[in-house]
């Protein structure tokens, strides 16, 4: 929505994201990021207003995580977080394997007012050593067809709106 105040959290299907947008050119929009290829993707668009988090350095995804991120993250109130993740259990909610990400995520996830999680089919299942948050902090998730269809119910029972994307 134009206006919108969105964070983008680092990961290939953020970065798929960004793409979208930088392909909508046109459309006013402020872009809160810890990830340094979402920022490149979304650095030469004129419409939008490019906010980096700062932080240390994860090489493996690219993202600033720790304390500067983290309290960059504390004085920022966004209308929608889309949040990505390494591992998706209904019961345990998010993790992630590396506990500094983790410790980022959960301020995103107090960031918004709205957490969209993008996670496809191989997140499922899976429970990795960091908390990020339980299933009941997301508003709406994400995935490809081959999620699980159990998961999927088990997620509506408990009030996430679920949208499978395809490729139409």
């Amino acid at each position: 929505m134009d206006g919108d105040t969105i964070l983008l959290d680092a990961g290939s299907t953020t970065l798929q994201l960004a793409r979208l947008l930088k392909a909508n050119k046109k459309q006013p929009l402020t872009v809160v990021t810890n990830a340094l290829n979402v920022a490149w993707e979304l650095a030469f668009v004129e419409a939008i207003d490019l906010i980096l988090t700062g932080g240390h350095l994860r090489h493996r995804t690219l993202s600033s995580v720790g304390p500067i991120a983290d309290n960059t993250l504390l004085g920022l109130y966004v209308d929608k977080v889309f949040l990505a993740t390494n591992s998706l259990d209904v019961e345990r909610g998010l993790t992630t394997p590396n506990i500094y990400e983790a410790q980022t995520k959960q301020k995103m996830v107090k960031a918004g007012r709205e957490v969209i999680v993008l996670a496809d089919h191989s997140k499922f299942g899976r429970i990795s050593l960091g908390f990020v948050c339980p299933i009941t902090a997301i508003h709406r998730l994400i995935t490809d067809p081959g999620a699980p269809q159990e998961d999927l119910a088990r997620l509506k029972e408990r009030g996430v709106e679920v949208i499978v994307a395809t490729r139409d």
